[in-house]
Order: structure tokens, then sequence, then C-alpha cells
């Protein structure tokens, strides 16, 4: 007797940790694959996953534009990942959102895109508010890779130390006629450290310490893969974005996550 209550409680602890091994993958993945052409669908989505986009891939193939509610959203517990395959011109308005990336969630887009010569397609109207720190590399960041992608205008985009460790905010590859117009980038900096500790930081990884906000390249094995070498070309550059909110404006909770 004693011996089957002891394989009853053998069976029901491994009951017990198969269950808690479940909840906890779909808690820190939370992974959900979405197809969005239109405005309406985002909402739904958006609307289904309350305010947390962490774990969310949203392939957007949008004949018109798309505007994200107003919302203040935080990407936390997984990666937001936003694939950009239109061709259309059709903009992205995030509708003057502000987006906190939390220390387990990275905001990434992946753009292989973009407008025609006569209708560009526009992404704008953003704040986006990071972890990055001089210790957690490649994470709470924002991320966008854009591959032989054409004619896309970026404009009204702020980031506050969402430019992670050995990374850009911008990676561009082979693209061509790319206008940036009113961005303002602030990194994390490297506040507390020493002058010793900078230089053997820089010495370690000339990136750890120094990366640019926007990276243009051509494209090359050892870039985003084999594809062919092509350069980029006509890279705009416009007026900086003034009036970034201080830090202070930021809730502390989300910035911790």
């Amino acid at each position: 007797m004693r011996r089957k209550k002891v394989t009853y409680f053998i069976i029901a602890l491994i009951l017990i940790i198969i269950v808690g091994i479940i909840f906890k993958s779909k808690a820190v993945n939370n992974s959900s694959d979405y197809k969005i052409t239109n405005t309406a669908e985002l909402e739904k989505v958006l609307k289904s996953h309350r305010n947390n986009l962490g774990g969310l891939t949203l392939t957007i193939d949008n004949p018109s534009s798309i505007v994200f509610p107003q919302k203040v959203y935080k990407v936390t517990e997984g990666n937001l990942v936003i694939n950009l395959v239109g061709s259309s011109g059709a903009d992205i308005d995030f509708n003057n959102s502000t987006f906190y990336i939390g220390i387990t969630g990275n905001f990434l887009i992946r753009m292989i895109s973009g407008g025609e010569s006569s209708n560009y397609e526009t992404i704008k109207n953003a704040s986006f508010y990071g972890s990055a720190s001089n210790t957690e590399e490649g994470k709470g960041r924002f991320g966008l890779n854009a591959l032989k992608a054409h004619n896309v205008h970026f404009e009204n985009l702020s980031f506050y130390d969402a430019q992670s460790m050995g990374y850009h905010l911008f990676d561009l590859a082979a693209v061509d006629n790319f206008i940036f117009n009113d961005l303002e980038v602030r990194g994390f900096g490297k506040a507390g450290l020493s002058s010793l500790d900078r230089d053997r930081l820089y010495k370690s990884n000339p990136h750890a310490l120094y990366s640019e906000a926007i990276q243009v390249d051509s494209a090359y094995e050892g870039c985003f893969g084999t594809y062919g070498f092509s350069d980029s070309t006509n890279i705009i550059f416009n007026k900086e974005k003034k009036g970034l909110p201080k830090m202070q404006t930021v809730n502390p909770k989300y910035q911790l996550i």
C-alpha cells in the first residue's frame, strides 16, 4: 500500500512538472504569427494580445495604409517581429504611439519591400524606449534590417536607450532611395564607467562602445547572408527631430521588465 502511495505521488509530481513547463513555455515564448493586410486585422490582433506585443510575429502585406491604435505598448517576454513584404508603397503609421521594450524582448522589423518611385512607403510617428545597458548585449532593443528594399521614407521617429551594445537601430544592405526625416536617437551611453573601463571595452570590441545608429552597407556574404553583391544608393538624411521626452517621463515598470 505504501509503495502504491509513493508511485502515485511520483506520477502526480511528474504531471505537475510537465504542466509547469508547458505554462512557462507559453508565458515566455507566447509566439503567434499573423498575416496583416489592413488596419482592421491589425486592431483585432492587438486587442487579443492586450498591450503586450512580445511574442508576436506580424507579416504585413498591405495594399493600403495601416494605422496602429494610438496607445502605450510594451514588448516583453518575447520579441515583436514585423515582416514588411508589400511593395505597394502603403504606409505604416504608428500614430504617435509609445513602445516600451523590456529586457526580455526586442522590437524587430524585417524589410524586403518598399514603395514605388512615385509612391514611397512611409514608416512614421512612434517613440521607442528600450532597456539597452552596459551589460545586456542584444536585449531590450529596436532593430530594423532592410535587404534590397527601395523607396522608403522614415519620419518622426524617436529612440531612447533602444540601441543595444554591438547593434544598430537600422541595418541597411543594398537598399536604394531611403529618406530619414525627423529622427531622434539617444543611446544608453557609458555612464558610470571609468576612462580605463571604457578603454578596455573599446579594445575588446569597438562596437560595444560606439556603434552607428544607421549602418549603410552592401549586400555580401556575411552581411545578411549570400545574396550577390550590390551597393546601397541614394540614402538621404534630413533634419533631426526635436523635443524628445526626457527620461523621467518613462514608466519604470516598463523600463525594467
